[in-house]
């Protein structure tokens, strides 16, 4: 997303990542119980674990790459 980078304005920079940003936290929010009850009772913290690693950790792993 590079958007901000070449907004001519603050304000329309402002009008465009709230909307993503809602979006964005919808979306994880979604996903978290949908991946949870698509697998077995007796691998969900596993999965879990590999879900958080990979979005959370992912940032950082992108960052070191920039």
């Amino acid at each position: 997303m590079n958007f901000p980078t070449i907004s001519p304005s603050f304000w329309l920079c402002a009008a465009i990542l709230v909307p993503a940003g809602l979006a964005s936290i919808t979306s994880l929010n979604a996903a978290t119980p949908a991946s949870n009850s698509s697998v077995d009772q007796q691998f969900r913290g596993r999965v879990l674990a590999l879900y958080l690693a990979f979005f959370q950790g992912g940032t950082a792993f992108g960052a070191t790459l920039m």
